[in-house]
């Protein structure tokens, strides 16, 4: 059983976590509308501020981010004979992650968050695939084949995202640095949990 101290430190510090990703969000939501408004240098300054605080959400994390041990997203077998194969977030995470494992992941998260789509779909994968570091645009684009070199399709992209995972619990997942986005690692068993249930 925690002792209030031990209770009470907690509480604080996950109502720090809310805080900073709140003010990182909006920040998130300013840059994008100096961003549309054409005001690139704005968007660019307010877009440093929001690195900053991601920074900090980053720091203020590693006191109680662990990688669960639990969450898992089961595999179905094609073959009656064969078992269920289980995904974990060691699997997920690096070079670990095979094509099969990539390619159930991106159907299960169209299935479960409906309207992101298949571009959100790959690109929440590809975020997962590099927890915990950050994600160049420019490496998005090219990881989902996007023609565009404007990274304002990446930025709608993202809210998608962050807007479906909301509707489904799982707040500040996805943290925006300098023309980066980042999963955040702790994320990964309840996300694969999530998926399970879908």
């Amino acid at each position: 059983m925690q002792s209030k101290t031990t209770q009470t430190e907690t509480q604080s510090t996950a109502a720090l976590q809310r805080l900073l990703s709140g003010i990182d969000e909006m920040l998130g939501v300013a840059s994008e509308m100096a961003t549309a408004s054409g005001k690139s240098w704005l968007a660019e300054q307010i877009e440093d501020t929001q690195f900053m605080f991601s920074r900090s959400i980053a720091r203020e994390s590693e006191v109680i981010d662990k990688l669960p041990a639990s969450g898992t997203l089961a595999i179905p077998s094609q073959d009656p004979g064969q078992q269920t194969v289980n995904i974990t977030p060691q699997m997920v995470v690096g070079d670990n992650m095979d094509a099969v494992v990539r390619t159930y992941l991106v159907a299960s998260i169209q299935r479960k968050l409906r309207t992101a789509g298949p571009a959100c779909a790959k690109l929440l994968v590809l975020l997962m695939s590099e927890a915990d570091s950050y994600v160049a645009s420019s490496v998005v684009r090219a990881h989902l084949r996007t023609n565009s070199h404007d990274d304002r399709v990446i930025k709608v992209y993202i809210c998608r995202l962050r807007s479906e995972l909301r509707l489904v619990g799982i707040r500040d997942a996805i943290v925006t640095g300098r023309k980066s986005y980042m999963f955040r690692k702790r994320y990964l068993a309840p996300m694969l949990t999530l998926l399970n249930e879908a």
